[in-house]
C-alpha cells in the first residue's frame, strides 16, 4: 500500500485495490509519514478490561471445577457486578490454552459403578481379538422422527483427554420407535420393534424369536457369549432361567456402562445412515428406513466397532472406572 502510494497511485485506486475505504487508507498513510511505521503507539488503543490477577482467577475457577463455562465465571462473586462479559472471559481462557467443548452425555457414575467398571476392565484387558469376536452384543434403542440438540458447553485445556472432560448426565427418553437388535464382529443379527412396555416375558419372547436365529446365522454351531446390560428385565429370574435352560453363556456386565458396549456406536451409525439417506415423516417410514439400513450395514463397520474394545478397556483403567471417549 505504501509502495503503491510512493509510485504515484492515487488513494482512491489503492483503496479499491485492497477493498478498503479511502479514509482508512489516508489515515494509514498519514501514520506512516508521521512515524515511519504502521503500528499503533505503545499504550494507545482500548485498555484491557481484566487484570493479570483476574485472568489467573478465571483459570483457577475452571481448573478447580468451580465453573465450567464463561457465563458461570461471570456469575461468580469475584466478578459479579463488574463490566466483564462472557466473551471477555472466553478470550482470556483461550489465551490460557483452554478450548470450548460440548459436554458428552454420560450416565451418572456412583463409586460402586466405577469400581465395577474397573473390575470388568481388568478382567478383560488381556482378551484377544478372537475372544471379542465370539461375543454377541445386544441392546434396545429408541429412534425419533425429530431430534433436539440439548448441548451444553464447557471450557477445558486442549490437551485434556476426552474421557477426563466434564459430562452431561442423561436419562432414557420414552418417546419414539423402540427396537431390539444384536450384532457381532462378523455382522448384524436380527432387529425387531418393541411395542408397548417390555417386561421379562416380552423380553424372553424377543430372545426366543430373534436371539437363537441370530446366534445360528452369525456363529453357526459355535455358541457365542451373549451380552446384555443390567436392565431389570434382563436380569430377572425368568430371563436367567430361560437362558440357562438353553445353555447360553452370558457375560457379566457392570451397571451404567453403555460406553463399553459397541452396539451404542452401531445405533449412532444406523441413525446417521437413516437421516442421510431417507426422509421419514411417519413412524412407519422411519421403521422401514431403519430396517433397510440395518440389513445393509457393512461388516467392516461391525468389525471395527468390536476391535475398539481394547481401547475402551484401556481408558476405563486409566480413568479408574470413569467415563471413556466412547
Amino acid at each position: 500500500m505504501v509502495e503503491m502510494h510512493k509510485a504515484g497511485v492515487s488513494v482512491g485506486k489503492i483503496a479499491k485495490h485492497f477493498m478498503r475505504t479511502k479514509g482508512g487508507v489516508s489515515k494509514l498513510l498519514k501514520r506512516v509519514h508521521a512515524r515511519d511505521s504502521t503500528k499503533n503507539r505503545k499504550g494507545r488503543g482500548r485498555k484491557r478490561k481484566t487484570t493479570a490477577r483476574e485472568d489467573r482467577a478465571m483459570v483457577g475457577l475452571i481448573s478447580r471445577n468451580k465453573a465450567e463455562n464463561a457465563r458461570e465465571i461471570v456469575q461468580q462473586s469475584h466478578f459479579a457486578g463488574g463490566s466483564i462479559s462472557p466473551s471477555t472471559v472466553q478470550r482470556r481462557l483461550a489465551e490460557a490454552g483452554f478450548v470450548a467443548r460440548i459436554k458428552r452425555k454420560k450416565p451418572w457414575l456412583k463409586p460402586s459403578h466405577r469400581a465395577a467398571r474397573l473390575r470388568w476392565a481388568r478382567e478383560h484387558k488381556d482378551w484377544t481379538e478372537d475372544q471379542w469376536a465370539a461375543v454377541l452384543w445386544s441392546d434396545e434403542s429408541r429412534f425419533k422422527l425429530f431430534r433436539s440438540d440439548g448441548r451444553e458447553w464447557c471450557w477445558v485445556r486442549e490437551s485434556l483427554p476426552a474421557y477426563m472432560r466434564p459430562t452431561k448426565s442423561t436419562v432414557k427418553d420414552r418417546t419414539g420407535v423402540m427396537v431390539w437388535g444384536c450384532f457381532s464382529a462378523s455382522g448384524v443379527g436380527n432387529l425387531t420393534t418393541i411395542k408397548g412396555i417390555m417386561d421379562s416375558s416380552y423380553y424372553v419372547d424377543i430372545l426366543e424369536d430373534n436371539l437363537i436365529e441370530s446366534m445360528s446365522d452369525l456363529f453357526g454351531t459355535q455358541p457365542p457369549i451373549f451380552q446384555h446390560d443390567n436392565d431389570p428385565k434382563h436380569k430377572s429370574a425368568f430371563t436367567r432361567r430361560w437362558l440357562e435352560e438353553r445353555g447360553i453363556q452370558v457375560m457379566w456386565w457392570p451397571a451404567q456402562s453403555p460406553d463399553l458396549n459397541p452396539i451404542e456406536h452401531l445405533w449412532a451409525e444406523l441413525e446417521l445412515r437413516v437421516r442421510r439417506n431417507h426422509k421419514p415423516t411417519t413412524v412407519e417410514t422411519l421403521w422401514q428406513a431403519i430396517q433397510y439400513e440395518w440389513i445393509n450395514m457393512p461388516a467392516e463397520v461391525t468389525q471395527k466397532l468390536v476391535q475398539s474394545m481394547p481401547k475402551r478397556i484401556e481408558q476405563v483403567i486409566a480413568s479408574k472406572g470413569g467415563a471413556t471417549d466412547y
